[in-house]
């Protein structure tokens, strides 16, 4: 990537260049991904747009085509971008999408410090710099992807293990906050025990902070089954995803927090029924579907590390183990970054 920006910058005999990473899922989609000379105002200013904005640069992206501006101070612009571009000296643009197989990826910004015409030959070379980015990209993220997966899996793996070595509900409650730790980025995380003798969700593990405090009094964080979007979980029985949960009409007011947060509130269920043979701790297969045969061909590595880790795990037994404990069925959320439980 390196390599591109420097001979960009030396064919088009550039005093500045950008190139931003687009992600249309966050309300200002462009991060500076790398720069040179782009003064700290030009940085700001495309940061902070929105992604329905009608800047040039995101007419580049939503035409997927490369637009130019010959000159700032007498294109059509708006008097706030013209004076941005006035007080930095860039006198002329050339936006470049970057775009692998019909996702935009990002965005390569060619800056004259005088007024210049952009030539087809230059706008096509340009479009061909901006190809060769996107694959960089998209290989870059491909990489990323395959790591990630591999060590969310292995953490899956592991959080399986430790749960079918575990009968006391505290530690249960423990191994659960740990491993969703370790598989979601978030603010917080609350695990609830469904009562529904009592009606109520009690909070059974917790992670973060509530009411400006990182061991809240549990009664503060208990809602009634139905109430809130946790009660619905747990009434209902089904998962919910919400990206701007203050939007929610089931948000309980006392739990939101100030600006934007999302949440991810999904219920652990009992077994389907009693002869449950569960799932494979190690594929990941279905027992009452498949026959597993990983048991036979020894114990995973996975298992060997936990034990090591902690000399009170128990040998595997079947998932249904996991479930088996006082209290009747459990009700579990975890969260994803800016968040808090309703």
């Amino acid at each position: 990537m390196a390599d591109l920006v420097a001979d960009a910058m030396a064919l088009f005999s550039l005093a500045r260049m950008g190139f931003w990473l687009y992600d249309e899922r966050r309300s200002h989609p462009f991060s500076l991904a790398a720069q040179h000379g782009v003064g700290d105002e030009v940085i700001e200013w495309v940061s902070s747009l929105r992604s329905d904005d009608e800047a040039a640069g995101l007419v580049a992206i939503r035409t997927g085509e490369v637009v130019t501006l010959r000159d700032t101070l007498v294109h059509n612009l708006a008097d706030p971008v013209r004076d941005i571009y006035r007080r930095n000296g860039i006198r002329s643009v050339c936006f470049a999408p970057i775009i692998f197989r019909g996702e935009p990826l990002g965005l390569l910004v060619l800056y004259h410090d005088r007024v210049h015409q952009w030539t087809a030959e230059e706008t096509a070379i340009a479009r061909g710099f901006a190809d060769q980015m996107a694959t960089a990209v998209s290989n870059a993220r491909l990489n990323h992807s395959v790591r990630s997966l591999a060590a969310r899996l292995e953490a899956v793996q592991e959080l399986a293990v430790r749960l079918n070595g575990t009968r006391d509900l505290d530690e249960i409650a423990r191994v659960l906050v740990e491993g969703t730790e370790s598989l979601i980025v978030t603010d917080s995380i609350r695990l609830y025990r469904v009562d529904h003798d009592a009606g109520t969700c009690e909070i059974l593990g917790f992670k973060g902070s509530f009411g400006g405090t990182t061991s809240p009094d549990p009664a503060s964080l208990r809602v009634r089954i139905g109430e809130g979007v946790t009660g619905w979980v747990a009434a209902n029985n089904q998962s919910v995803l919400l990206g701007d949960a203050e939007a929610d009409p089931r948000a309980i007011k006392r739990f939101l927090n100030v600006g934007p947060e999302s949440l991810l509130a999904v219920p652990i269920s009992p077994l389907c029924r009693e002869d449950c043979a569960g799932l494979c701790p190690v594929c990941g297969g279905n027992r009452n579907q498949v026959p597993c045969t990983c048991a036979a061909r020894g114990e995973p590595a996975a298992t060997k590390r936990s034990r090591r880790a902690d000399s009170r795990h128990a040998p595997r037994r079947p998932h249904r183990a996991a479930d088996s404990s006082p209290g009747g069925a459990r009700g579990g959320v975890g969260r994803p970054a800016r968040s808090r439980e309703r």
